[in-house]
């Protein structure tokens, strides 16, 4: 993926896998970059482990993340009338190769 396909699909996703900030004293929120990246990386075939120790989080956080990107995807770019479509498949590129910022 290009940098500027990931710079508009983040952009896209954004508000809806943005958490919000913490309380003071505490490990900030996973910046919105890292959990697309993280899920990016995930379903280009990486293992949950090369994913946790290459983006520096709990083996067990990495599953939670991907599941809320997707779910983010789905929402905001998947097709509605095709609710089986995978992120992957040759349709999802084409739209993602198409989006627009706005």
């Amino acid at each position: 993926m290009s940098p500027r396909s990931f710079n508009i699909l983040l952009e896209k996703l954004r508000s809806t896998i943005e958490s919000p900030p913490v309380q003071e004293g505490l490990r900030g929120p996973m910046p919105a970059e890292l959990r697309l990246a993280m899920t990016l990386r995930y379903l280009a075939g990486a293992s949950y482990l090369d994913v946790a120790s290459i983006y520096g989080c709990a083996d067990t956080h990495v599953y939670e993340q991907v599941d809320m990107v997707v779910n983010a995807i789905n929402s905001v770019v998947g097709d509605s009338k095709d609710p089986y479509s995978a992120p992957y498949d040759a349709a999802f590129t084409h739209r993602m190769d198409n989006l627009e910022l706005g």
